[in-house]
């Protein structure tokens, strides 16, 4: 397996929130030269993309096929094929993916093309169905062959993900063993461990619920695969990219927005509907180390009879996952997360774990609430107003990451050292992949500041329109009822001869949500 590397590509991931305003984080990535935009997701490992007669790359097929069932009924099948992938400054010669021809319903909106996986080895359907064969190191997730072949350098991932403050999609940061040098401290943060060989797992604490501490009350510890099991008042939590909300226990659900004057329980959302002006302070802890939440990430709204309606962003979840929380993007907005991969890489190294450092002023985010709360709704209606009368919405592409952000880590941009390749099979039939398009934006973080004027006259914009759509709503006499962005369920697999992990532990799936993959 070979890897190239082109430094001139380095700021060309893309990496972007596609979905507007709850999020949906997605990086570009190149199949043959040909452009992706694909989800970011911490909880899978494979990378797949939807194509169809037009815009299918050049590829060579393994003759393995590779399927994935979800929950509402979707079924896709594609075979395994090899092309040269690349993402970012590298580029992966001979890359196993899935072509998917028919995606049904499984990227909701159209803002995505497919899902890149970046979580454990023995989260992989592909590597499994190619185990044994001579596509076998071809077959390793796409992180995990960037990584082999640098195995002088630390093995992470670091994902910092932006909010919408007045409706501008900026992305955020995805670090391939990279750190953001602002956010540097991060490699001061504790170290938690894994429960798990098979999903981005830990244990936490306990969460903070305007000033009351909430702990125990988990699913159970008979969940087969976790090699460390949570303690009596402790619960299992995946953080979980590919994943806009929070799956919690029952217990936890009902604690924070039961008691809400006006809240009332919907069976088909699994949460609370509450007015939408609900401000909520929350806080997850993990050992010693509180992670607070912007109250504008614990609720999010929807679309209902013309006008707008506010649930929870925790939902009750099932108790046959793994996990008893899924942190979605919800949480992960309020944190620079780290994923050291550790000797799922190289086996002289130490255990993978996960580090987060709080980005969110408690006290900030309560002030502000109010008001962004209010830009916040407004631009969702304006959003409904575009798909209710079929008018092409500005997010439905999503644009190149704008910002670049300075970095104290990366890697060499010496030659790598290659790992052992499985035998060659594509020959002739696959053509160098072409430089990607377009140079990436030289725009710093000197671009961020605003002239206070301008930032007067954006207020005041802003409210003008916000009073223009709510009058628009009151006359539009349409309504399309808003789903949450799909997260894919993950079907239990068992992988008996593990190349990176004791052949004692069973391949398991990881924590998932109720609109994920079964």
């Amino acid at each position: 397996m070979k890897v190239d590397v082109d430094p001139a590509n380095k700021n060309n991931l893309g990496f972007t929130n596609a979905w507007p305003i709850n999020g949906q984080y997605t990086a570009t990535i190149y199949i043959q030269g040909q452009p992706f935009q694909v989800q970011v997701d911490s909880g899978s490992s494979d990378l797949w993309v939807k194509v169809n007669s037009t815009n299918l790359p050049a590829y060579y097929g393994t003759g393995y096929n590779s399927s994935d069932s979800y929950a509402g009924g979707t079924h896709v099948d594609a075979q395994i094929m090899l092309a040269n992938v690349s993402l970012g400054e590298f580029t992966v010669e001979e890359q196993a993916f899935l072509p998917v021809l028919d995606a049904g319903d499984s990227l909701d909106g159209g803002y995505t093309d497919g899902i890149l996986g970046v979580g454990p080895i023995l989260g992989s359907p592909i590597l499994l169905t190619l185990y044994n064969t001579s596509y076998q190191v071809n077959g390793l997730p796409l992180i995990f062959n960037i990584f082999g072949n640098y195995l002088d350098e630390q093995s992470f991932i670091t994902i910092f993900l932006t909010r919408e403050d007045f409706g501008i999609t900026q992305g955020g940061f995805l670090g391939i063993s990279e750190i953001m040098a602002e956010n540097a401290s991060i490699i001061e943060a504790p170290k938690l461990p894994l429960t798990s060989n098979s999903s981005w797992s830990t244990l936490m604490d306990g969460i903070y619920v305007n000033g009351e501490f909430l702990t125990g009350h988990s699913f159970g510890t008979n969940n087969s695969g976790l090699s460390v099991q949570p303690g009596v008042n402790q619960t299992v939590i995946g953080p979980d990219s590919g994943t806009t909300l929070i799956s919690a226990p029952p217990y936890y659900v009902d604690a924070v927005y039961k008691g809400i004057p006006g809240a009332i329980f919907d069976e088909d959302q699994k949460t609370y509907q509450v007015p939408c002006e609900t401000k909520l302070n929350v806080s997850m802890v993990f050992g010693e180390t509180e992670y607070p939440m912007n109250p504008l990430d614990v609720i999010y709204p929807s679309f209902s009879n013309e006008s707008a309606v506010c649930y929870g962003s925790m939902f009750y979840g099932r108790n046959d996952t793994g996990v008893d929380f899924l942190l979605g993007d919800s949480f992960m907005m309020n944190v620079y997360t780290l994923f050291n991969y550790g000797y799922w890489i190289d086996s002289n190294r130490g255990a993978p774990y996960i580090q987060m450092l709080s980005l969110t002023d408690r006290d900030q985010a309560w002030a502000d609430f109010d008001f962004k709360n209010l830009i916040r709704l407004g631009n969702f209606a304006e959003q409904q107003i575009q798909q209710n009368e079929n008018i092409t919405s500005s997010y439905a592409t999503a644009p190149p990451m704008t910002t670049t952000y300075p970095v104290v880590s990366a890697f060499p941009s010496g030659v790598p050292t290659p790992t052992a390749s499985a035998q060659s099979k594509l020959g002739a039939a696959l053509a160098e992949s072409p430089a990607s398009s377009g140079a990436s934006s030289t725009d710093g973080l000197s671009g961020l500041q605003r002239n206070s004027y301008i930032i007067i006259g954006l207020v005041a914009g802003v409210l003008v329109l916000l009073l223009g759509v709510m009058i628009k709503l009151l006359s539009n006499s349409r309504s399309q009822q808003y789903r949450a962005v799909p997260n894919i369920d993950r079907p239990p697999v068992h992988f008996s001869d593990k190349p990176y992990e004791a052949e004692t532990e069973a391949f398991q799936t990881p924590y998932d949500d109720e609109e994920r993959r079964t």
